[in-house]
């Protein structure tokens, strides 16, 4: 099983993808209704809703939030919800690189409480691209195969460089990034530069962006799956 963590968003299409880690171990499965994150990426509101996963490894095992139950991220961390953590932004591990924007940090991230059955995001400086790491990522560690999904709500605010979906991510003790560098896969809702969805392949610091075309389009459901430990279906 594979220290990986990766992205994915459910279309009109299906594509096929792989990605292959360095290393056979625990796979970290961290869900992101996240800003995008390229270079500078300012103060934003991102909401998503209903965040669900089945691990296949667990016997089926599915955890389910409707973000429907009060609570402030930024002041109660995880505890009493579904999740195993949540990283606000630079200096939750040894980022790789912080980017053009600063350290990257998380001004509000709170659920049913700015909007019901919401999850809203403010962030500044934050990012998930190349060397920086420095994002929101709110996450879920789930060994072997699995299948994730989560709706961003629309009308979605794609300015400043935005991003909200599911990122799979290669990680070691403490959150740190495998090897020193960044190996991941995101699949989020984008909405600029002609890309409806953006597909990010992340290999050891160097980005592979991927646009799977169809812009305009409603697809607000994303959804990821991880099929034999190392094979990826978006």
């Amino acid at each position: 099983m594979s220290n990986v963590e990766w992205a994915k968003d459910w279309q009109n299409f299906t594509e096929e993808w792989s990605f292959r880690s360095k290393r056979k171990e625990l796979v970290a499965c961290r869900f992101g209704a996240m800003p995008k994150n390229v270079s500078r990426c300012r103060a934003l509101r991102s909401v998503g809703v209903i965040c669900s996963f089945v691990s296949a490894a667990q016997a089926q095992v599915t955890y389910t939030d409707t973000f429907n139950t009060p609570i402030n991220y930024l002041n109660n961390g995880v505890v009493g919800t579904i999740w195993d953590g949540i990283y606000f932004g630079a200096g939750e591990f040894n980022n790789t690189g912080v980017g053009g924007g600063g350290p990257g940090a998380t001004i509000q991230c709170d659920a049913a409480i700015s909007a019901a059955t919401r999850l809203t995001l403010q962030t500044t400086g934050t990012a998930w691209e190349g060397a920086d790491d420095d994002g929101f990522f709110l996450y879920k560690v789930v060994p072997g195969d699995f299948s994730m999904s989560v709706h961003v709500v629309s009308p979605f605010n794609n300015g400043a460089y935005n991003t909200a979906g599911l990122q799979a991510r290669a990680f070691s003790a403490g959150g740190n990034a495998l090897g020193g560098k960044e190996n991941y896969v995101s699949w989020t809702r984008f909405d600029e530069f002609n890309y409806p969805n953006y597909l990010r392949s992340e290999v050891n610091g160097n980005v592979t962006q991927i646009n799977p075309g169809g812009f305009p389009n409603g697809s607000y459901w994303l959804r990821m799956d991880r099929i034999r430990g190392t094979n990826f279906m978006l």
